[in-house]
């Protein structure tokens, strides 16, 4: 295998790059733990997992989480082999000092790397599944050699089919649908929530309802009451003729001990270059955050079309 490792992916506050036929296709979690798995055209590759810490582990910690690992595997597997472990050493990661086992089990081979991630208190462990013949050296550095698990920025970047954008650290992903051609992220804080989706084939979905404002009301309102039922209002503040959306609110409680107000944003717009509709919708109870949905709105951007 000589392939060029050119495809970022962002994801679960990780960073990372791999082959362009590669995807991601299953993941879970993103608020004390996480999980992703992306596969070649033919086969399984990549796997990382992610879980937070709650107090400093020894340098030691590495080798028990790849023990541990492999000790799981081995019960939860019908197969009745035990692993092999055919090589032990360290690596960098992300400037972090990481362990590595080169492992057997069945006619299965795979590296598996664990490291602490200091600056997020979190736990890692990557795990590259070896095809038949391939020798670990082959692309494994270059995707190693790639991963972000941590920046000096206040915010984590996100780079999924097509489709960036940022958002800052105190937000953490707690629920996704993700479709080909649409998806709804919904991130979370303690005092603020975040909707990001998208919807593919803008120009067929212009032609159908003839207008921005009406597209998204027939195509993303749903998710964005499951946002949160407050931003009904805003919904019906959307003329079917917009043809570019940008509305906020300030909700105050009829009696101060009733609670905090509460400031709402919604933000859409049809993007020609990569042929998708983008919204944002924000919610907090922090007044002083209330330019956040529309930062994190002008961050989002899509790759030009492939025609």
């Amino acid at each position: 295998m000589n392939k060029e490792v050119s495809k970022t992916i962002s994801w679960l506050e990780v960073s990372f790059k791999v082959p362009s036929d590669w995807e991601l296709v299953a993941d879970s979690g993103g608020i004390t733990e996480a999980y992703m798995r992306i596969d070649s055209p033919s086969s399984v590759k990549l796997e990382i997992k992610w879980e937070r810490v709650k107090k400093k582990v020894s340098d030691f910690f590495p080798y028990l989480t790849l023990d541990n690992y492999i000790k799981s595997i081995t019960k939860d597997s019908k197969q009745k082999v035990n692993p092999k472990i055919l090589e032990k050493g360290n690596a960098k990661v992300n400037e972090h000092k990481a362990a590595f086992y080169r492992w057997q089990f069945g006619s299965s081979n795979f590296v598996t790397l664990s490291w602490v991630c200091e600056p997020e208190s979190k736990i890692f462990l990557l795990q590259y599944t070896l095809d038949e013949g391939e020798d670990k050296s082959s692309i494994l550095p270059e995707i190693v050699k790639s991963v972000s698990c941590h920046n000096k920025e206040s915010f984590y970047p996100f780079e999924i089919f097509d489709v960036s954008f940022a958002i800052p650290k105190e937000f953490h992903l707690s629920r996704r649908k993700l479709a080909i051609g649409k998806a709804e992220l919904y991130f979370l804080s303690q005092d603020s929530k975040i909707l990001v989706t998208w919807v593919g084939l803008a120009n067929y979905q212009i032609k159908k309802y003839g207008f921005l404002g009406k597209a998204v009301s027939n195509l993303m309102s749903e998710a964005v009451k499951a946002c949160d039922n407050d931003f009904s209002s805003l919904l019906k503040a959307i003329k079917p003729t917009d043809n570019f959306i940008s509305l906020e609110k300030t909700n105050h409680p009829s009696l101060p001990i009733l609670g905090k107000a509460t400031f709402l944003s919604l933000d859409a717009k049809l993007d020609e270059l990569s042929n998708k509709i983008f919204l944002v919708a924000f919610k907090t109870s922090s007044l002083e955050k209330r330019e956040v949905g529309r930062k994190v709105f002008v961050s989002l951007k899509g790759k030009p079309e492939v025609e």
